[in-house]
């Protein structure tokens, strides 16, 4: 679906399903020119963002700058991009920041990643993925925000054992 789309703006791609495994290697290898897979979920910028900026050796959008990052600079290539550099400035620092200065860096890198379009955004995560949350107030106990994502293995971190009715 999404290649015919592409087609009608000029975009020529070819869509080939691959094992996740193999894949992996192919992005390692820095063998795709463009690759499509599940982000994850970007709500833990920190934990998963190799989907969206280049962190890891596995990332989709640069592994050999993913390669120089986790290397600290012995391997891979290092960017010339000074917003890649910011991203990864950023990536680094924000551990030891405060709550409040967390929050502000990933407002930072989500603003630079989505002025640079490093990558293309296809479908959001759908309740499917890791479903949907919802909490009644008559529901004690309920965590006024859960995190929806894969690497935080949700729902088990809000412990929805413990909720109870009022």
């Amino acid at each position: 679906m999404i290649t015919t789309q592409w087609k009608k703006i000029g975009i020529q791609a070819t869509a080939n399903e691959v094992e996740r495994s193999l894949s992996q290697k192919r992005i390692a290898a820095n063998d795709y020119q463009i690759s499509v897979a599940s982000n994850n979920g970007t709500e833990e910028i920190f934990v998963a963002g190799a989907s969206a900026i280049p962190v890891a050796t596995n990332s989709q959008m640069g592994p050999e700058y993913g390669k120089w990052f986790q290397s600290g600079g012995k391997a891979g290539k290092e960017p010339k991009d000074p917003q890649i550099l910011r991203v990864m400035d950023l990536s680094t620092k924000a551990p030891g920041l405060s709550r409040d200065e967390q929050i502000k860096a990933g407002q930072e890198i989500w603003r630079i990643a989505l002025d640079e379009q490093w990558c293309i955004g296809t479908v959001g995560l759908s309740p499917a993925v890791v479903g949907v949350r919802i909490v009644k107030r008559t529901v004690g106990n309920a965590a006024e925000r859960q995190s929806n994502g894969q690497n935080v293995r949700s729902p088990a971190i809000s412990h929805p054992e413990t909720l109870y009715f009022k």
